[in-house]
């Protein structure tokens, strides 16, 4: 009987946070679009590859160095082998990119395993986890889900 009561404060939690974040998601999508010029390309121009990019935006939180242990994030596309490299704020990481179109994908990711405090590794991970789709635009890329900016990424000189 104890068990039963404790399944159901569960089952309503659960219940309560999944209106909360469908609530919060719902509203914040219009907002996160702000990001995203109007002149945006869906495709990784010559400059791109071989090129790095720093994290500037990540969930709608402009990025500073505090939020991250090494670094901030940073990404190395090559486009002709489907690889990324670089760097989760904490730990090195490398892996597989598959585009095709607007459409993105990070595959296979490792990263060493270094201990980070904080959770910006993980919000920046489970960004290119959820990534759908990609624009170009000014030099920036745009990682999105199909509905909102994830990330934003700038070109490093």
């Amino acid at each position: 009987m104890h068990k039963l009561k404790i399944y159901k404060k569960i089952y309503i939690l659960k219940i309560v946070a999944l209106i909360f974040i469908s609530t919060f998601y719902s509203c914040s999508t219009n907002v996160v679009r702000q990001h995203l010029p109007s002149d945006t390309s869906y495709n990784f121009d010559s400059g791109i590859h071989d090129s790095n990019y720093v994290l500037e935006i990540l969930d709608d939180k402009k990025i500073s160095k505090e939020d991250y242990t090494n670094d901030i994030p940073h990404l190395r596309f090559n486009t002709k082998e489907g690889t990324v490299h670089g760097s989760s704020g904490c730990n090195r990481l490398s892996g597989e990119v598959k585009i095709s179109g607007d459409k993105i994908s990070f595959l296979n990711l490792a990263l060493t395993r270094m201990m980070c405090p904080g959770d910006g590794e993980a919000n920046f991970l489970s960004a290119l986890k959820n990534a759908k789709t990609f624009k170009t635009a000014n030099g920036k890329i745009y990682l999105l889900d199909n509905m909102r900016t994830l990330a934003v990424f700038g070109k490093e000189i």
